[in-house]
């Protein structure tokens, strides 16, 4: 569905377990061909989530990163990014083919605090 948004490169929806409330929320991880990401951008993909699926399928944030993470057999690293981002410690993943952009979604761990994207 965001195969159309000509902008994206790649792109990695996570849950997230909001602290103290048990809820979940889903962050959606963006590349970009190139550039920064922009409202938008940002309301492109949302309506483009709302009409494919449902205005409830719309992640709570939508945030650009250097890189998504994949094992060396081609597979996006799901699991490893939703350890990193709820909190959890994880162990050196020898599996990656780009382990380095693995450290850039610790920032991302904040949300679960109530913290805005403005602060990170």
């Amino acid at each position: 569905m965001l195969d159309n948004i000509t902008e994206i490169q790649d792109c990695l929806a996570v849950g997230q377990t909001i602290s103290g409330s048990g809820d979940e929320q889903v962050l959606l991880f963006v590349k970009l061909h190139k550039g920064k990401i922009d409202q938008t951008l940002k309301g492109s993909i949302q309506k483009a989530i709302a009409k494919a699926l449902s205005p409830r399928h719309v992640p709570a944030h939508i945030v650009q990163v250097v890189d998504i993470p994949y094992t060396i057999n081609g597979k996006k690293m799901e699991n490893l990014i939703k350890n990193v981002i709820n909190g959890r410690t994880i162990k050196s993943s020898g599996t990656a083919v780009n382990a380095e952009c693995i450290q850039e979604y610790h920032q991302f761990e904040k949300l679960r605090h109530g913290s805005t994207m403005s602060k990170l």
